[in-house]
């Protein structure tokens, strides 16, 4: 009797220690890289072989109302916008360089600062930076600095912004030839719709992306990129 209680305690010990492990592994972030392949050099348009720039962009799937021209309030299924909010605010696209995108999103800040512009939920990274003198992080203390912002992201404030947010139009991209584009896709659920657990999708018409060797045609949505709800 005394061993299979042991036994018990110890299974019901590494079962609670596995949940652990998988809560704190868990890790939600954004794409924007300062350097690839084709943009070896995080710097100013033209100093890359190829020329262009590094440019991203968040947006949000989930569900919205849309006014019609009569002033009716239609429930649609939609995208919302997660990066550039000030300049999608003034009419602009919301795509941005890299330097404006991961500066944590402030609601307060003055407009047409890279706050009002970058992505949603950037939060400094815990395991960023550690300072090889004490052990312990950078990124934990007030101002961090820049390179604790790897991409990682506080969902939070994700769903604080994107639930039920949907837009119509969708957020403006815009990008230039040889640019570079990373768009991140955050699926936020449909609040008006529970029953419905099937994520929104993106593809692009028209040009190879690397989701596909090939030019994707109009109406094709094979290349897609999605993200699970």
């Amino acid at each position: 009797m005394a061993i299979r209680k042991l036994h018990q305690v110890g299974l019901l010990t590494l079962f609670v220690s596995l949940l652990t492990l998988a809560a704190n592994g868990q890790s939600f972030r954004v794409q924007c890289p300062a350097t690839t392949m084709l943009h070896p050099t995080p710097a100013p348009l033209g100093a890359n072989p190829d020329g262009g720039q590094i440019k991203c962009q968040q947006v949000s799937g989930g569900d919205g109302y849309a006014t019609m021209a009569d002033g009716t309030q239609t429930y649609l299924f939609a995208f919302g916008p997660l990066s550039g909010l000030n300049d999608l605010a003034s009419g602009l696209p919301g795509t941005q360089q890299r330097s404006v995108f991961m500066t944590p999103f402030d609601p307060a800040a003055g407009l047409g600062t890279a706050a009002s512009n970058g992505a949603v939920g950037i939060v400094p990274d815990a395991d960023g930076q550690v300072d090889p003198a004490t052990g312990f992080s950078l990124c934990t203390g007030a101002n961090p600095p820049a390179s604790c912002f790897t991409g990682h992201v506080d969902p939070r404030q994700i769903m604080d912004v994107g639930v039920m947010n949907g837009n119509i139009p969708a957020p403006m991209m815009a990008i230039d030839e040889d640019d570079e584009f990373f768009l991140t896709l955050t699926n936020v659920g449909m609040i008006m719709r529970p029953d419905l657990f099937e994520q929104h999708t993106i593809h692009f018409h028209g040009y190879p992306t690397l989701l596909r060797s090939t030019t994707a045609y109009p109406m094709l949505p094979s290349p897609s990129t999605s993200a699970a709800v």
